[in-house]
């Protein structure tokens, strides 16, 4: 199966850097963040242990640059009417195009993995149960694959 590439379901250049520059601000964000952490249990044992405001607004600053680069990071992705920052649904169809088409594609590849493991995708399996013994036969079957009394 080959698929045919649709140029206008590609992403800008301007959303993938706004995306990659989301995931970098959450990236130092989450350092600056985390760095309280490691600093204030390394001064926990120094004589003089003070709360700084450098201390803490380390974390504040790390809090809000991962916040921003979230924000940013789902602008990126989804443009701004995926995103529901925009609200035009036609817009948000042709912004989420890419990940609802990629999205298509993976299930339709799941189903057809599924399918050919042998899968029964689609298809129900009956059973019919025998009324002297309540085993359990295929619904082709003429006896009772247990007793073999008449289905």
């Amino acid at each position: 199966m080959s698929e045919k590439h649709n140029p206008d379901k590609e992403i800008s250049a301007s959303r993938k850097a706004m995306y990659y520059g989301g995931l970098a601000l959450m990236v130092v964000g989450f350092l600056l963040f985390f760095s309280v952490f490691v600093s204030g249990f390394t001064r926990m044992n120094a004589p003089s242990f003070d709360y700084g405001n450098s201390f803490m607004g380390r974390g504040l600053v790390g809090f809000l640059l991962v916040l921003a680069g979230a924000i940013l990071r789902g602008i990126g992705a989804r443009g701004l009417a995926g995103s529901g920052l925009l609200l035009n649904p036609k817009t948000a169809r042709e912004d989420l195009a890419p990940y609802t088409d990629a999205l298509g594609g993976m299930a339709k590849d799941a189903v057809e993995g599924f399918q050919k493991a042998g899968g029964a995708a689609g298809r129900e399996v009956i059973k019919v149960r025998c009324a002297a013994c309540r085993a359990l036969n295929e619904e082709q079957d003429k006896f009772c694959s247990q007793c073999g009394k008449p289905l």
